[in-house]
Formats: structure tokens, C-alpha cells, sequence
């Protein structure tokens, strides 16, 4: 009778030991994780920040509102440098690349993803909208969604119109 209960308790120490290893080995897993996600969150946060100078520096340069660019660029992509629109839209500004060979652009389709670029040429047409509207915002957003000879204030950008004001507003 002793001898089972000092195998029972043998067992249970081997089990409690074996139950204590994995807690700590799960402990460590967790904080592991925690660091590689926090070291992720600062890695996007970071890409974000290095994004919004990029937007504000071309902005500032091409004599844009900072709050109309980014507000831009927010309704275009989201900051989402790698989205492709419908109608062939590049990037974080969504410029065409014929568009932006049209404002002095020599390189690659592919090329206009890299943000810099794409924030470069997109913030350049934005300026020429900008200054065709006489600095109205919707008279802006207008000539930049539907080309700078656009005249009518189609459904659609009162509707991006409406957007640009509200996010400008919460900046």
C-alpha cells in the first residue's frame, strides 16, 4: 500500500515538474510573442510616421494644404501603398502613370509604388488641382478625382469632397 502511493506520488511530482516546465516554456512563448508583436506595432508605426513626413514634405514643398494632402491620401488608399485601383490607380496617391508622365515622370509603372515617388508626382497633380480651384477644397478634390479640366461637381465628389472636410476636421 505504501508502495502505491509513494509511485502515485512519484507520478504527480513528475507530472507537477513536467506541468511546471511547459508553464514556463508557454510563459516564454507569450512574452516572446508580446515582444515580436509590440516590435511589429513600433516597425508599422514607424512606417506610418516615415509615410505622413513624406505627405506633409511634398505637400509643404508643392504648396498644399498638410491636412488636404493627408486627408487625400486617406480617401485614395487608406495608406496603402500597394493598392491597385480599377482603373489602373498606383499606390498610396492612386496616380495613373500616364498621369504622371503627363506631370514629368520617366520611370516604370511598377516604379510609382515605392511611396516616395508616388506621394512625389501624386502631391504635383494635387498642387496643379489646388491651384486650378483657387484653394477651394472641393474644387480641388474635384479636379484631382475626375482630371483638372474637370468643371462639374459630379455625386461623387460632393461625396469625396464631404470625406476630405470631415478628416481635415479631425486632424
Amino acid at each position: 500500500m505504501n508502495f502505491i502511493r509513494l509511485a502515485s506520488a512519484s507520478v504527480a511530482a513528475m507530472i507537477i515538474t513536467i506541468s511546471g516546465a511547459n508553464i514556463v516554456n508557454a510563459k516564454q512563448e507569450i512574452e516572446r510573442s508580446a515582444r515580436s508583436s509590440a516590435s511589429s506595432t513600433e516597425t508599422k508605426q514607424s512606417s506610418a510616421n516615415s509615410l505622413i513626413a513624406i505627405v506633409d514634405k511634398e505637400a509643404r514643398a508643392n504648396g498644399v494644404p498638410v491636412a488636404l494632402a493627408r486627408a487625400v491620401v486617406r480617401i485614395e488608399s487608406n495608406w496603402n501603398t500597394h493598392l491597385t485601383g480599377r482603373a489602373g490607380e498606383i499606390g498610396l496617391m492612386q496616380i495613373k502613370h500616364q498621369t504622371a508622365r503627363g506631370i514629368g515622370y520617366r520611370g516604370s509603372r511598377s516604379a510609382l509604388y515605392e511611396p516616395a515617388t508616388n506621394i512625389k508626382f501624386g502631391m504635383r497633380y494635387l498642387a496643379g488641382a489646388y491651384r486650378l480651384a483657387g484653394g477651394d477644397t472641393c474644387g480641388t478634390v474635384m479636379r484631382y478625382q475626375g482630371g483638372h479640366g474637370a468643371k462639374r461637381m459630379s455625386s461623387a465628389a460632393r461625396t469625396y469632397c464631404s470625406k476630405a472636410r470631415t478628416i481635415m476636421a479631425a486632424n
